[in-house]
């Protein structure tokens, strides 16, 4: 695993602070196994954490290794990155997961980091609106999204929607940020794309 992460450009003190000794992360009744040529992430209700749980910023994502991948590419976006806490939900949300985080973490500063693909983005309007206590529908039906809001109906076209868009529409404000990748699905293809161009780079940073 260590050989892995060092050709994925992972810095030492970022495996160090996950505490990562193999390619196993616990999900209390499930693993995400992470490999040279697979990545399993777990469908589950349990979660899995690292960091600080007083953290004042929560940050979400489905895997513990796209938790690994995104403070490796954005560390420095981050005064005190290491005072964070980083939370996984698995493959999909449950609510919950969602429940709970809401009533354990309440008053903190969430950011979200799922994916640029549709699942990703949906996530985003799920995951945010139930942490705000908030309910809203949603059908998928003729290539086209129909969300619903106390009486607020609006249908989004896939390719465009986000969860700011659906706040401004339907007239909610969860306060909650979202991160995607600029050139990935997601941070950890980032890092895997980055490390297959430019494997010198690197190793120059995993040395420091």
């Amino acid at each position: 695993m260590a050989d892995l992460l060092t050709r994925l450009g992972v810095p030492t003190d970022i495996r160090s602070w996950f505490d990562i000794e193999d390619s196993l992360f616990t999900f209390g009744d499930d693993h995400e196994h992470f490999g040279e040529t697979f990545h399993r992430v777990p469908t589950t209700k349990n979660l899995w954490t690292a960091g600080n749980h007083q953290s004042p910023e929560v940050i979400i994502t489905f895997s513990a290794m796209e938790a690994v991948a995104y403070l490796t590419l954005n560390c420095h976006l981050y005064s005190k990155p290491y005072n964070l806490l980083f939370i996984a939900i698995g493959n999909l949300p449950h609510s919950w997961q969602l429940e709970w985080i809401r009533l354990r973490y309440k008053n903190r500063k969430f950011t979200l980091v799922l994916g640029k693909d549709l699942l990703g983005r949906l996530c985003d309007v799920f995951i945010a609106a139930r942490i705000c206590n908030k309910v809203i529908k949603m059908t998928y039906t003729d290539a086209m999204v129909k969300m619903s809001y106390r009486g607020n109906s609006h249908i989004f076209d896939p390719e465009t929607i986000t969860l700011g868009k659906v706040e401004r529409v339907l007239g909610i404000r969860t306060r909650i940020r979202t991160k995607k990748p600029a050139s990935a699905n997601s941070f950890l293809e980032q890092l895997s794309i980055a490390a297959q161009v430019r494997p010198e780079k690197c190793a120059q940073i995993c040395e420091k």
